[in-house]
């Protein structure tokens, strides 16, 4: 007899899902959770016991938390009479397993232990983020409005029309409908139109109202309602001819029109709100983010040392004299990005310049070399020369630095 074996990256991802208990044990709380935590958060835990299984109890506040941690699709599953008992029978089944993986040292799998370490990592940087980092993080007044007077074409309610249908096989239905519409007394009310005439099972159930569409926009059980609600876009208010939409015909009538219209700030504050976060957020992520690192010891070795070993004042040295202007970019580039605060990183930024305007005539990045160097280096002695430079690059008699020498001069 032979059986399915799940592929091995996806047994593990399963399993870890069970053994995530190891990771609490690093936790300090209360009562030191440890392996045999299955549920739970590691705090003191005063609710019923609902279960036993084994060694393990399952508390009500068990079942609760682990209810919540549930993705939306599998909450869905426990709905109805008694399923908070279906639930604690599941819940009883993950700790057989659980038991049985830790029985087997599953633990101790090399994949196993890195995903844990993985979500253990991720789950403590998340938490430095939301209960640290974006704690009470809210916009104030000044930047809502600032954030709506930039961006309030994205705050417009779209045009809309409110419409009712009656929905024919053949275009002979649909005008014995139309003109039903047009007689007099009960037989004559779109309803009841509607309830002898139309095909469309779901809509006629509230009497052929479509409710509100959008020009283009889908409209509920109708098929080929993208069509239906182009096709109306630009009719008038009222009853209209049949008229044949996909393979179906359709007696409509247009109820109500609502035009375009820019919504207020008050009305769209809280989406203003959310399209603003994610900005704000990255905003104060790395600002914090730069105060820990401050604060840390962080040194980078062999290879990966700043400078790949070699000081600022070796690497333009070097980058000066060397005959390979692509090479010459490297360099600069490495000396911009691992001694930023230097006084070689402006020399790099203009020595870039230069060598893209000797070699390749490249004014653009030329121009973002020098820009770049006034910008992040205000006080360099290389700022005047830069502005003259930015001034003067495209005119004839212009002539760049071609050596250390003359990039000496200019500083003096």
């Amino acid at each position: 007899m032979t059986r399915n074996v799940l592929p091995r990256a996806l047994a593990v991802s399963v399993l870890v899902a069970a053994v995530l208990g190891l990771s609490s044990c690093q936790q300090e709380v209360s009562n030191e959770a440890s392996p045999g935590h299955v549920y739970g958060n590691g705090f003191k835990d005063l609710s019923p016991v609902i279960c036993r299984v084994g060694d393990h109890e399952i508390t009500q506040q068990d079942l609760d938390m682990r209810y919540k941690e549930l993705p939306q699709r599998l909450q869905s599953k426990f709905t109805g009479k008694n399923w908070e008992r279906r639930f604690l029978h599941f819940m009883a089944d993950e700790i057989v397993m659980y038991d049985e993986a830790m029985r087997r040292e599953l633990n101790q799998d090399p994949v196993v232990q890195q995903q844990i370490i993985t979500m253990y990592r991720q789950m403590m940087i998340d938490a430095f983020k939301v209960l640290e980092v974006y704690s009470d993080l809210q916009p104030n007044e000044t930047e809502i409005n600032q954030y709506y007077d930039q961006f309030m074409h994205n705050y417009v309610a779209e045009g809309a029309l409110r419409l009712r249908h009656i929905e024919c096989l053949d275009r002979a239905s649909a005008e014995e409908a139309y003109d039903a519409l047009h007689g007099t007394g009960l037989d004559a009310q779109f309803p009841y139109v509607v309830a002898k005439y139309s095909r469309n099972i779901k809509t006629a159930a509230d009497g052929g109202d479509l409710g509100w569409v959008n020009e283009g926009g889908l409209v509920r059980y109708v098929q080929d309602g993208k069509e239906l609600s182009q096709k109306v876009w630009g009719w008038e208010l009222g009853i209209h001819e049949p008229v044949q939409i996909g393979g179906r015909w359709h007696v409509i009538e247009l109820l109500q029109r609502r035009n375009p219209r820019q919504m207020s700030v008050s009305e769209v504050r809280g989406q203003i709100i959310n399209d603003i976060m994610p900005t704000l957020q990255q905003a104060v992520l790395e600002e914090r983010l730069a105060e820990v690192r401050s604060a840390s010891t962080i040194e980078y070795l062999g290879d990966y040392a700043p400078g790949n070993g070699r000081s600022a004042e070796e690497l333009f040295q070097y980058g000066v004299m060397v005959n390979n202007p692509e090479k010459q970019i490297d360099l600069f580039d490495l000396i911009i990005e691992d001694f930023p605060d230097s006084e070689y990183a402006a020399k790099s930024l203009f020595m870039q310049a230069n060598v893209q305007l000797d070699n390749w005539g490249d004014v653009r990045r030329a121009r973002y070399c020098l820009r770049m160097l006034v910008k992040e280096h205000p006080d360099s002695e290389l700022r005047d020369q830069a502005e003259y430079m930015l001034e003067n690059m495209t005119k004839m008699d212009f002539t760049a630095p071609k050596s250390i020498e003359e990039l000496q001069k200019l500083e003096k």
